[in-house]
Order: structure tokens, then sequence, then C-alpha cells
């Protein structure tokens, strides 16, 4: 688990709410984050270069 996502689940927790919805409120995909969770960061700036 990267140390991101650790910090982003903690915020959420913290303020009473979870990834999933957050990622809706942003507008971005749950699987960024499950990406970002796994550690495929790789993926993530080749997705988000452009």
């Amino acid at each position: 688990m990267s140390d991101l996502y650790k910090r982003i689940d903690s915020i959420c927790k913290k303020n009473g709410t979870n990834v999933t919805a957050l990622c809706k409120k942003a507008g971005v995909g749950r699987a960024t984050l499950s990406e970002l969770n796994a550690g495929r960061t790789k993926d993530l700036e080749r997705r988000y270069s452009n």
C-alpha cells in the first residue's frame, strides 16, 4: 500500500467517509485508487501524463 493511498484513506476515515465515496465526488474512477493501493503507480503516471 502506497503512502499516498494511506493518507487518502486516513483523511476519509477522519471525515467519516470512504475512498469509494471520495472517488465518486471527485470524478475519479475507483480503479485508479485501487491501482495506487496496489503500488502500480507507473500505470497511473502513464495514464495521466497526457
